[in-house]
């Protein structure tokens, strides 16, 4: 089975959406919370149902060739496990870690008005670094140093190898 999209994970403050807007994305179809209205698991089992639904989301036909994945913690594990006991379901996307370097990203961070997010992003960075974004990644692109357009030039060829070279 051929790869059919890229799926991008990271902390929030990575761009991930920036990314997805300069690729001339729409957010409602390309942004897994816009696209799913999907709200925080508070509970394994509402994590196990987002999964489900985002998995379907990730199969879809409709689903843009490049989309951003939610930093729900609970989904997030819940997705690592399932991609290490049933690999052969994440044949048809890649996760892309879009990483930075922890002071790097805090630079990013410090623009942002909601300062609970803000802290518990850096909070659980090395956390979601090392036993999250990962593991769960096919591909990681170091965007520390690097402007938007050269992330998102990474991601096109990506996209384009990934992609384009198995439909």
């Amino acid at each position: 089975m051929a790869v059919r999209r890229l799926g991008l994970i990271g902390h929030s403050g990575a761009g991930k959406t920036v990314c997805l807007d300069t690729l001339g994305i729409d957010r409602e179809t390309g942004d897994m919370d816009a696209a799913l209205d999907l709200r925080l698991s508070q509970s394994d089992a509402e994590a196990l149902r987002a999964l489900d639904r985002a998995m379907m989301w990730l199969e879809s036909r409709d689903t843009p060739k490049v989309v951003t994945l939610r930093n729900d913690e609970k989904m997030l594990y819940a997705m690592l496990g399932a991609k290490v006991s049933r690999p052969r379901s994440f044949r048809r996307f890649a996760l892309v870690y879009l990483h930075y370097q922890k002071q790097e990203l805090e630079q990013h961070l410090k623009a942002r008005t909601d300062t609970e997010a803000v802290q518990y992003t850096l909070a659980t960075y090395d956390r979601f670094d090392g036993e999250l974004f990962s593991k769960l990644a096919d591909r990681t692109i170091e965007c520390s140093g690097k402007t938007i357009e050269a992330i998102v030039g990474e991601i096109s060829d990506m996209a384009s190898h990934l992609i384009e070279a198995n439909v």
